[in-house]
This record gives C-alpha cells, structure tokens and sequence, in this order.
C-alpha cells in the first residue's frame, strides 16, 4: 500500500482568483504567471472575459516593464524574448457548449 502514497509534491495546479471587477486580479495573476515562466515553470493561462491578444498584450507590457507602444523600436527585441516564455494560452473564450 505504501506506493499509493501523496505524493510529496505538487507537479501541476490550477488557481482560480475570484473578486469583483477593477480589483487587480488579471494584473495580478498575469504577474504570477511571468514570475512562474520565467523560473521555467510551465504555464496555462486563460480567461473566460478577456481575449487572448489583451491578454497577451498586458503580458508583454508587464514583461519589458515599460510600455511597448510608446517605444516600437523595442517592440520586437521584448516580443522575441516573451515568445520564448513556456507560456500557453488556451484556446477559447467566452461561455463554451458542452457536447
């Protein structure tokens, strides 16, 4: 029986960050998932709300820790190293049918 132990450790999650609208959770989260991919952790991210480019967008934003749009010259260098992230983006939104 003593194989069929908990494991000692957690290999994947799932978090759910409930709260009212304005209240940072997006700002939040997408932090926390940089901060995971950056330390090479694998990282699904999605939201039933938001689409994925505003998602991505905010992403990046946070990533080059300044803002892209007032300096395109470093849009493609930050770009670059954001797509090398192991972030992944589910690919749905919105209310889904169950079939």
């Amino acid at each position: 029986m003593a194989r069929y132990q908990q494991p000692s450790h957690v290999a994947a999650a799932l978090e759910f960050l409930p709260g009212p609208t304005g209240s940072g959770k997006t700002t939040f989260i997408s932090e926390y998932a940089l901060d995971l991919c950056m330390q090479g952790v694998n990282t699904l991210w999605g939201s039933f709300e938001i689409h994925n480019v505003r998602l991505a967008k905010i992403m990046l934003t946070q990533f080059a820790m300044e803002k892209l749009d007032e300096q395109l010259e470093k849009y493609d260098e930050w770009a670059d190293k954001f797509e090398d992230l192991p972030l992944h983006f589910m690919t749905f939104y919105g209310q889904q049918n169950i079939k």
